[in-house]
């Protein structure tokens, strides 16, 4: 049983049902994000304005990591028989893709750039996410 406040005028049952299960996922993004991918510490700011700007943060990387989700879903489904998947988890694609370096080489008059070798797991990941590592991407991201 959901017990409200508000009138029957204001917000009828079956919204009430409705934004109940949306408070699941908020309790379910703020666990996420405390114990399994951002590992957010408990907060040490007592300034009201520096309060505000951390959660904020902490809401920001949480969008990025839905939306990453989002992109990789059919990489992070589990087998219900293995209960593997092809990404193993979002942790371990960052991982992958940390393992991607770009380096520069500066010979005066010339800078020569180098990317490491990409394998087809981080092509696939890459590709997902809709990044391009070709050099007018890099140039807009100032790689």
């Amino acid at each position: 049983m959901i017990v409200t406040s508000l009138s029957k005028d204001h917000m009828d049952s079956r919204k009430v049902q409705s934004c109940y299960k949306e408070l699941k996922q908020v309790e379910k993004a703020f666990r996420s994000m405390k114990t399994t991918d951002l590992f957010v510490r408990p907060i040490r700011h007592w300034n009201p304005s520096r309060v505000r700007g951390h959660v904020f943060m902490c809401m920001l990387a949480y969008l990025i990591i839905w939306e990453a989700r989002c992109c990789l879903d059919d990489m992070l489904q589990r087998d219900t028989e293995t209960n593997g998947c092809e990404g193993k988890s979002l942790r371990e694609i960052w991982e992958t893709l940390r393992r991607i370096s770009i380096g520069y080489i500066n010979i005066p008059g010339e800078q020569i750039e180098q990317i490491s070798t990409i394998n087809n797991h981080q092509s696939r990941i890459l590709k997902k996410l809709g990044v391009s590592l070709d050099k007018k991407a890099r140039e807009r991201l100032s790689l």
